[in-house]
């Protein structure tokens, strides 16, 4: 449903997937590479990082940017740890490991099952030039993430604003910087 809401409107967007999940529907990954949406790594098996060994959180890094490798023939650039943990120290880590460790300025907590109307008025209310709006793109009964984007992205759109893949928005960040 969110891959059909985006097309709609010629919108790409990253997704950070799990590798375990990636791994278990790889037709799922492989239909969002193909419609030209960019893929982020977020951990094998969605782990906060800071509360396990360096080596334990590479382990889980590549693991999933291996499969994902597989399935697309292309490597993850950007890295969204699970729950917004981390330290600079693990921060450090990824960035060494050649990722653009990323997180988010509007969170829609879509994953907490809040009413649609909620997720609306925060998105539009919160949301300024360059932010990251932080949607889950799992699938549950009665997610509230499909009615939220049919609402959200036309108002936005209209607004103005435009979407963008995350590396989109840092190529636009490094860009403005040197015009300085």
């Amino acid at each position: 449903m969110i891959l059909c809401i985006l097309k709609q409107y010629s919108i790409k967007a990253t997704f950070f997937v799990i590798g375990s999940n990636a791994a278990k529907y790889p037709d799922r990954v492989k239909k969002i590479f193909d419609d030209g949406h960019e893929i982020g790594n977020h951990t094998y098996n969605h782990i906060m990082i800071n509360t396990y060994p360096k080596e334990i959180v590479a382990e889980e890094i590549n693991k999933t940017s291996d499969i994902i490798f597989e399935i697309t023939g292309k490597r993850p650039v950007v890295f969204r740890p699970p729950g917004g943990a981390y330290n600079d120290s693990y921060v450090n880590m990824i960035i060494n490991m050649g990722y653009r460790c990323v997180l988010w300025s509007v969170d829609t907590r879509d994953w907490s099952m809040p009413p649609v109307d909620k997720i609306i008025v925060g998105v539009i209310s919160d949301t300024t030039d360059g932010d990251v709006i932080l949607f889950h793109d799992y699938n549950m009964k009665n997610s509230p993430t499909p009615k939220a984007l049919k609402a959200v992205i036309p108002k936005l759109l209209a607004r103005g604003y435009e979407f963008v893949t995350i590396s989109e928005l840092f190529a636009d960040c490094v860009e403005d910087a040197d015009n300085r």
